[in-house]
């Protein structure tokens, strides 16, 4: 014959854990997984350059008239600029997700007008690049390459710092332009760039 805890044991595997095991889930609720996205659409050539550089160009399936970089983002289909996105482009690209720039008013409200998921980071400076390659490469499933970069980055920068040592800091313009003539479209680095 068997004995009481024999037959108490039995009970508590066969019936008590299952109920207890449902019990936690529903005091807990359930997360939701979602799958990697797919099919990104890239709003800024920063947010292009990082899908490149983590890994995920492969899944980039739009981009900006002025994402230039890499050569392989300029063979993907435009979706106009960020005043003037061509909403009808974004529909036939069947994106499963958009990354936009946090200040991105104009395409984050066509986003939600036809209810495709978005991402905003920010990359107007460098501790927010840092924090938006992490993000962004965490949505795209592929944290390791995300803190890569990133310490890749910081590496680079922290040996810049250690090489020009104590040097006396001094007043610079930089201009830089994208053009033959230096007379039209120039940009000046400041404070408050990512340049």
């Amino acid at each position: 014959m068997r004995t009481k805890p024999y037959i108490l044991k039995t009970i508590i595997k066969k019936v008590l854990t299952p109920q207890l095991i449902v019990f936690f889930l529903c005091l807990t609720g359930f997360q939701e997984v979602h799958a990697a996205s797919q099919r990104v659409i890239s709003t800024s050539p920063a947010i292009t350059e990082i899908l490149f550089e983590i890994g995920a160009g492969d899944r980039v399936v739009g981009v900006t008239d002025y994402c230039n970089y890499p050569k392989n983002a300029c063979r993907l289909p435009s979706i106009g600029g960020p005043l003037n996105p061509s909403t009808e482009k974004w529909i036939a690209l069947k994106p499963d997700l958009i990354i936009l720039q946090d200040d991105s008013v104009v395409l984050n409200k066509h986003a939600k007008v036809f209810k495709i998921p978005t991402l905003e980071v920010s990359v107007n400076n460098l501790e927010n690049i840092l924090t938006s390659i992490q993000v962004i490469a965490d949505a795209m499933q592929i944290p390791k390459a995300g803190k890569q970069l990133v310490d890749k980055i910081t590496t680079q920068i922290d040996n810049y710092r250690t090489s020009i040592g104590k040097t006396k800091a001094r007043h610079v313009l930089m201009l830089l332009s994208d053009t033959n003539d230096p007379s039209r479209d120039l940009y000046a680095v400041g404070r408050n760039t990512f340049l």
